[in-house]
């Protein structure tokens, strides 16, 4: 009896320090799960100026507003598989999004966020539409959005972050 008290003893010690272990270990691997193990969804803005968008990227945190943020010009890049927010803003005009694939529209207007929501879906590319409603066309407006594995959308990250610095 001595013998099975002392080895269910010593079984859930070690379950316990693992677990904990484990815990310690996913803590610090936590930037690194992809959104959708994290039960968010994945952020990006785009921002109407100067008839053309500004993409910011959440950055290696997946934290929009830091200061880890990447400011890009288009093509829009996303992870696949995961739920996505594309938050709308314009600095000057009224704009619209159109995620042609999706068939989702909305509109951009200074001073307001807008935003639309969707499921990124499998790697691949598609189109976006952009108008600004003044009747000109504004090809810097319209775009391709990029989907990518997990991994090769950290990679991408890496290598955007690295330009940014470098162009500071």
């Amino acid at each position: 009896m001595r013998n099975r008290v002392h080895q269910t003893f010593s079984r859930e010690i070690m379950i316990r320090v693992a677990g904990w272990g484990l815990g310690v270990f996913l803590a610090g691997c936590e930037s690194d799960l992809p959104p959708a193990a994290q039960n968010l969804p994945w952020e990006v803005v785009l921002t109407g100026t100067n008839f053309c968008w500004e993409i910011t990227d959440p950055g290696r945190d997946g934290k929009l507003g830091t200061v880890d943020d990447l400011h890009l010009a288009p093509p829009l890049r996303l992870p696949a598989n995961i739920p996505t927010r594309v938050l709308l803003r314009s600095r000057d005009y009224l704009y619209t999004f159109e995620l042609t694939a999706l068939q989702i529209k909305q509109i951009a207007i200074p001073d307001l966020t807008y935003f639309v929501e969707f499921n990124s879906g499998k790697p691949g590319e598609s189109e976006f539409r952009g108008d600004q409603f003044c009747n000109n066309a504004h090809n810097a407006l319209s775009g391709t959005v990029i989907i990518q594995s997990w991994r090769d959308y950290r990679r991408w990250q890496a290598i955007a972050e690295t330009e940014q610095q470098t162009q500071r």
